[in-house]
């Protein structure tokens, strides 16, 4: 029974030395978890900021897709009804456009016309002049630049007896130069 009580008695001091040992180590993770708190809520919350960017981008080019879809098919009724969206209307916002493939399929005939008119009829024919510059770029009308403008001049000032007819025969003499040449 002795040898039990110094056993125990042993044991005892070495349980006492192996944990006045790990005190210190003990402080120390204590201490090391404080420091580390504020880097692992940084961290959480970098992941919950990056995780909801990452929510929001894939939103986004979902609704880009989406969209991407809903402009084609207007692009389609645009096309089917005789006009074409030229790159010079890009820049109108598009719920003008949505607003008229809506009227055209609810049996507004003139609606597409009447875009175009809008488009460029207004703030003096602003977007017209611009997209008949661009073709000064385009050899088929090169050559008729001057009367081009001249016409659209004239156009701009309600002059239409004037413009229309002009215009008319620059096209036709574009679109015959255009044959000729890719014949």
């Amino acid at each position: 029974m002795t040898y039990s009580i110094i056993q125990k008695s042993q044991l005892e001091q070495i349980r006492r030395q192996f944990i006045t040992s790990l005190i210190p180590a003990l402080n120390f993770q204590k201490q090391l978890n404080k420091n580390l708190k504020p880097i692992l809520e940084f961290q959480q919350n970098y992941k919950d900021q990056f995780k909801c960017l990452a929510d929001s981008v894939i939103k986004t080019f979902s609704f880009i897709k989406e969209y991407e879809k809903v402009r084609k098919a207007e692009k389609e009724i645009f096309l089917n009804s005789g006009w074409w969206l030229n790159p010079s209307m890009m820049e109108i916002p598009a719920s003008w456009i949505s607003q008229t493939v809506n009227n055209y399929q609810n049996g507004d005939k003139t609606a597409i016309f009447n875009l175009f008119r809008k488009v460029y009829q207004t703030k003096g024919c602003k977007n017209l002049k611009v997209l008949i510059e661009g073709w000064d770029k385009n050899s088929f009308f090169k050559s008729s630049m001057l009367i081009i403008f001249d016409a659209f001049n004239a156009h701009r000032n309600k002059q239409y007896r004037l413009s229309i007819p002009v215009l008319l025969l620059v096209a036709e003499g574009i679109a015959t130069d255009y044959c000729k040449k890719r014949r």
